[in-house]
């Protein structure tokens, strides 16, 4: 395998999993230079790769996997807002669902866009690539609270606005 030539397109963690599981490691019939390259391969793969069960509590696991047209809508969906590519690659393999995640992505945010663009750049990021989680049930994780309650984007629960969580946990049953 040659590289014809360098740094020529980024490809996202989805495009990296889609190729390596379209194209398997085919097993090698003369001794290869490098002996670790199926190593690496097959890591990187169960790295990208959702694990057997939805039980992970790790959030790279609990993403639903992007379907073929996500990207391409994703980045049309994007170019208003004039990013780089590097802040819309990580942007894809982050899946910001706050500002405050957005914020860490986007060099100079707050600088750049009104707290308005922010919100509409994390409703289209959520909109075309799905909010984290989608499909998977589990407590604690993907939008719900360590006693099942309901939590939005901005970590508060929807009914209980003071930041006092002693008294909905009353409500709910919970202690």
């Amino acid at each position: 395998m040659k590289i014809l030539e360098s740094q020529s397109a980024v490809l996202s963690n989805y495009e990296v999993l889609a190729h390596l599981t379209a194209n398997p490691a085919k097993p090698r019939t003369t001794p290869q230079k490098h002996t670790n390259v199926d190593t690496v391969i097959k890591e990187l793969t169960d790295y990208l790769s959702p694990p057997p069960t939805s039980r992970s509590r790790i959030p790279r696991y609990q993403n639903a996997p992007y379907s073929d047209g996500a990207l391409g809508a994703l980045i049309t969906g994007l170019q208003p807002y004039n990013l780089t590519k590097s802040e819309v690659l990580m942007i894809v393999n982050l899946r910001p669902e706050s500002l405050g995640l957005l914020d860490c992505v986007v060099e100079e945010c707050d600088e750049r866009f009104t707290t308005e663009q922010q919100d509409e750049i994390v409703r289209i990021v959520g909109h075309v690539l799905g909010r984290e989680g989608d499909g998977v049930e589990e407590n604690g994780v993907n939008g719900h609270g360590s006693h099942g309650e309901v939590v939005n984007g901005n970590g508060t629960n929807g009914t209980n606005r003071s930041g006092d969580h002693g008294e909905e946990m009353e409500e709910n049953g919970s202690t």
